[in-house]
């Protein structure tokens, strides 16, 4: 390219025109270039001169390479697809005149996280064969994670401790470990005081990751969050408050009542697995098991839940035809099969059912056997007064009165 400019100086006036000139013979693709792919997707990994590719004859050889490692080739006019990509990597041969050499890799891997380099050989008049461009290529993978799911935990000797409540952030399918964080409200939570992570993956597979946070039981709105800083994405779930660890409730003998058991957090994890428990001590008396209601324990057929609402997290208990013997101290148990705990009680809610007798209809009805008797007196004489004034009506306007008047002051004077 020196000789090449010196003669053109010479012909060509002025130094301007020759940089000119050199600079439209020949653009080059940046030499150093990162690109990113999705597991299970494709990636074109960029190989572009122009120039080249004006030159590009029957000779021409298209290698790519990891470090020493050939993964792929085009020579003696053939693509060699047997190599380490095998099919799942192509050229586009038809594009080689217009200096594209890139290499086109399909269903992507963990493991195909490399540096890849590509050389582009051709016969030259005077140098033989000689390498004309090179260009590296680093393909970084990533893959999404799902939106993670949100469990609680609160067992008996966490209750007794105080009400302290486990929640388990779960997440999976996602590349390259992702960061993770806890939020109550706008309060970014200290993971490395309040949080425990594990996460599972490795250069030849997907990451799972698993987070767990501890924290009071009247806590609610907690976020967990699930960051892919290579692609940029975060996954979010919010945990939304739940019942009281503990309730009262005061049902009426001879009517209905609900005994409430409420998590929405649970409810969005509910599935075929679910598993819901209604216990006075250790005694089951309703259940919900394997799809199937049963009412045959120790309520029958006055109890009932609302299967229909489980995914909206209301596993409450309706207690019809209260009786004195009902009072009780009520345990609502819902067990989930977790991915990494196998059956897991994930909400545990105490009711304590008092019963009361309707008192008020008591004293009405005895008011009115007491007093029955006035009441009918009251009316009689309501009666006999309307009468009385119906008859004095009628004399009055008859004259009787004053014709009773007179004969009555006769008898005086006669007397």
């Amino acid at each position: 390219m020196h000789s090449l400019c010196c003669r053109v100086t010479r012909r060509v006036a002025g130094l301007l025109q020759c940089a000119l000139l050199l600079l439209c013979c020949r653009t080059v693709s940046p030499s150093s270039l990162t690109v990113t792919g999705i597991v299970g997707e494709s990636a074109l990994l960029p190989c572009l001169d122009t120039n080249v590719g004006k030159q590009a004859n029957n000779d021409i050889r298209v290698y790519w390479q990891v470090a020493t490692q050939l993964i792929h080739s085009f020579h003696k006019g053939r693509e060699d697809n047997t190599l380490g990509l095998g099919t799942r990597a192509r050229l586009f041969t038809a594009e080689f005149k217009h200096g594209n050499f890139s290499l086109l890799l399909t269903d992507l891997r963990v493991s195909d996280a490399a540096t890849y380099t590509c050389l582009i050989q051709l016969k030259l008049p005077t140098e033989g064969n000689s390498v004309v461009l090179r260009v590296t290529v680093t393909l970084q993978i990533a893959a999404h994670f799902a939106k993670p799911t949100l469990s609680t935990h609160l067992s008996e000797e966490q209750q007794g401790a105080g009400g302290v409540l486990r929640l388990t952030c779960s997440s999976w399918g996602g590349y390259p470990a992702p960061a993770v964080g806890w939020t109550c409200g706008s309060l970014n939570l200290d993971p490395n005081s309040t949080a425990t992570t594990h996460t599972d993956c490795s250069p030849q597979r997907l990451c799972n990751v698993t987070s767990f946070l501890w924290v009071s039981a009247g806590v609610h709105c907690i976020t967990c969050s699930i960051h892919n800083t290579r692609l940029k994405e975060k996954q979010t779930e919010t945990f939304t408050a739940m019942s009281p660890s503990s309730l009262t409730v005061t049902g009426i003998v001879g009517e209905s009542a609900l005994l409430p058991c409420l998590d929405t957090n649970v409810g969005k994890q509910a599935n075929n697995d679910i598993r819901v428990y209604w216990q006075v001590a250790t005694r089951l008396i309703h259940s919900f098991h394997k799809g199937r209601e049963d009412n045959t324990l120790g309520l029958g057929t006055r109890a009932r839940l609302f299967t229909a609402e489980f995914k909206h997290g209301n596993f409450s208990l309706l207690l019809t035809d209260f009786r004195v013997s009902d009072a009780a101290t009520y345990t609502c148990l819902i067990q989930l099969k977790l991915p990494t705990e196998g059956n897991s009680v994930v909400l545990r809610v105490t009711v304590t059912l008092q019963i009361a007798e309707n008192t008020k209809g008591m004293v009405v009805s005895k008011r009115a056997k007491r007093f029955w008797w006035v009441e009918l007196i009251a009316i009689a004489a309501m009666i006999v007064l309307l009468l009385l004034c119906l008859s004095l009506r009628n004399v009055l306007l008859n004259g009787e009165c004053f014709k009773l008047y007179n004969l009555a002051k006769l008898d005086i004077r006669a007397g």
